[in-house]
């Protein structure tokens, strides 16, 4: 005899809380050589996001965590678009 159970999931669970922030990351050519990049342009390196920094011409910061890479000659990156957007409370 087969039967099966349904149960309904808590509420608490069953509403999904939409987030205020919603990025869009999508990625271009892959993997160009940074020194191909623009200030202020952003890409993926080990692992993380990172944007070409204004200061010296081979900084780089990490978006997840504020670190700076200070020497990013010969690194060949993976670029992409990135745009942020948020509501106001």
């Amino acid at each position: 005899m087969n039967t099966t159970h349904t149960r309904k999931m808590p509420k608490h669970l069953a509403k999904k809380k939409k987030s205020r922030v919603s990025p869009s990351i999508t990625t271009l050519p892959k993997f160009v050589d940074y020194e191909s990049l623009t200030n202020g342009d952003t890409f993926l390196y080990n692992g993380g996001l990172w944007m070409r920094c204004e200061l010296y011409d081979q900084e780089a910061i990490n978006i997840d965590n504020g670190n700076i890479e200070s020497c990013m000659c010969e690194a060949m990156v993976e670029p992409v678009d990135i745009s942020i957007t948020w509501k106001k409370k």
